[in-house]
């Protein structure tokens, strides 16, 4: 298996249910509701040339960020790294996202410019930061 996509699926998917993934594939591409990335909260993603990560979450769980950072802890060596939170009201803080790995984050929740900063700081690999709902104020 060399790629993985997987598209906001309310049912089961075996090969994350079951954690069979091969330890390095070409591309892993993943979207969903927060609720169901949850799920799969103790799967560690392999590495990989390209992982994309899509969330969509209504409310501002901020515990998704665990999910995200720990599926992402196994991805270590991966070369393109993204992180899409698609979520008007999830905030996002610096100590939300602990994984290194990540090369591209698109926030769409709220925001300070501080936190911006910090991410920049903390996030090594990062080339592209995308936030829609910047508070220029903060």
């Amino acid at each position: 298996l060399e790629i993985l996509s997987i598209t906001c699926t309310q049912s089961i998917c075996p090969l994350l249910e079951y954690m069979v993934l091969p330890s390095r594939m070409k591309e892993v591409a993943i979207e969903m509701r927060l609720d169901d990335f949850q799920r799969y909260a103790d799967v560690s993603l392999p590495t990989a040339n390209k992982i994309a990560l899509k969330v969509y979450t209504s409310g501002n769980d901020t515990a998704g960020f665990v999910t995200f950072n720990r599926m992402l802890d196994g991805a270590r060596g991966s070369s393109n790294v993204e992180l899409e939170i698609l979520s008007g009201s999830m905030s996002v803080f610096p100590s939300s996202i602990t994984s290194t790995t990540i090369t591209r984050l698109l926030v769409a929740g709220p925001a300070s410019v501080d936190t911006m900063f910090e991410l920049i700081q903390q996030l090594p690999n990062l080339v592209g930061l995308i936030f829609r709902q910047l508070d220029m104020d903060n």
